[in-house]
């Protein structure tokens, strides 16, 4: 089982960072429902949670300003398992 496989399920809201939050710079994440959850394929196959975002932290950086790079209302897939960026809160149940 990958790690954070069962940390949801369909329809469930999660919290998923981009980046191991850090002194010295924002936190990146994204909030979303989740839509659904198992194997994506992109040029490669992986398992993950799609979901849809309704909240993204780096809005709050932007200010008052319309952000063009916001993930609110689209699709973010979210893998269960990243080698490279993997700690203990990456992904969580809010």
């Amino acid at each position: 089982m990958m790690k954070f496989e069962n940390v949801a399920q369909v329809g469930d809201l999660i919290k998923a960072f981009d980046f191991e939050p850090c002194l010295g710079r924002p936190d990146r994440f994204v909030v979303g429902v989740v839509v659904a959850k198992g194997e994506v394929t992109t040029p490669f196959s992986y398992d993950a949670y799609t979901i849809k975002c309704v909240y993204d932290s780096w809005d709050m950086t932007v200010g008052k300003k319309q952000n063009k790079f916001s993930r609110v209302g689209q699709e973010v897939v979210v893998p269960f398992e990243c080698s490279l960026l993997e700690y203990d809160a990456r992904i969580t149940k809010v």
